[in-house]
């Protein structure tokens, strides 16, 4: 499946739920955000990870999640965003000393985070210790192994 096939059936197994995924982000939060993370990781994201973007801006399901543009609320008063902004996570995880050394996560699963070595540009699974555990060879490969084994039983 490609990565708006696998957001295409999440979308539908929402909807059956009574529920929806978040709206695709517009063309200025994608500038924003390709903006940021040049400036402050210094490479350009992943076409795949922007297309999916446009799509739903980050979603989460059976345990697995991919990080939104920016923090997403339900309402403003909330606490806690219901989807967490990649920029925000990463920055999270190096603030408690857990973050991807030299690498940007763009989602996890179960204990694992999934993300990019920023020196290489690969992608990885890393384990509950930031160790790269499997390698994919790219953005499209790993969020595949995130959630095509969820939709199997769908």
């Amino acid at each position: 499946m490609t990565v708006p096939q696998i957001v295409q059936a999440i979308r539908g197994i929402y909807e059956t739920m009574g529920e929806k995924l978040f709206p695709g982000c517009s063309e200025e939060e994608i500038d924003r955000l390709k903006t940021v993370v040049n400036e402050d990781y210094g490479i350009p994201l992943p076409r795949e990870y922007l297309d999916m973007l446009r799509l739903t801006n980050g979603f989460g399901y059976d345990g697995y999640g991919i990080y939104a543009s920016r923090p997403i609320y339900y309402s403003p008063g909330d606490e806690s965003p219901a989807e967490d902004g990649i920029i925000e996570a990463n920055k999270g995880m190096k603030l408690d000393g857990v973050e991807i050394i030299g690498g940007l996560c763009f989602g996890t699963g179960d204990d694992y985070l999934f993300g990019m070595n920023l020196g290489s540009g690969e992608f990885y699974q890393f384990d509950v210790y930031r160790q790269p555990i499997r390698q994919f060879d790219s953005f499209e490969e790993m969020f595949r192994f995130m959630f095509e084994p969820r939709l199997s039983d769908v």
